[in-house]
């Protein structure tokens, strides 16, 4: 079992490194949240915050969770890769995976928003 701090210790904890290079300079950009509007297999609304604190809410088939809801937090470390940390709900259990953007998605992705946005 893997755990996670209660409080960070800035001197002993380590930071959270980019799954792609292991940059430990990592800066978040946006919080999306997928969230079914009234059973597990129906609609999605997707959520956005962006780095501004501006929010938009509208309809999406994006959900990284084929049945439940999501979280999903955007990342750039400072050499330049673009990850995600998703917590996914998915029948009873929560996942936590990260996913790599690959370059020519960076390319499209705005810096505040997020992929896609």
């Amino acid at each position: 079992m893997h755990t996670i701090s209660t409080s960070p210790n800035w001197d002993d904890s380590p930071a959270m490194q980019c799954p792609a290079c292991g940059d430990e300079y990592t800066h978040h950009l946006s919080t999306s949240i997928f969230n079914r509007e009234f059973t597990e297999d129906g609609p999605t609304r997707l959520i956005t915050v962006d780095g501004f604190g501006d929010i938009t809410n509208r309809p999406s088939n994006d959900s990284p969770s084929p049945r439940r809801d999501a979280v999903v937090l955007h990342f750039e470390c400072e050499s330049g890769c673009r990850f995600d940390l998703q917590f996914i709900q998915h029948k009873g259990n929560t996942f936590v995976v990260h996913h790599i953007h690959p370059k020519d998605e960076e390319n499209d992705a705005d810096p505040i928003s997020g992929p896609g946005q």
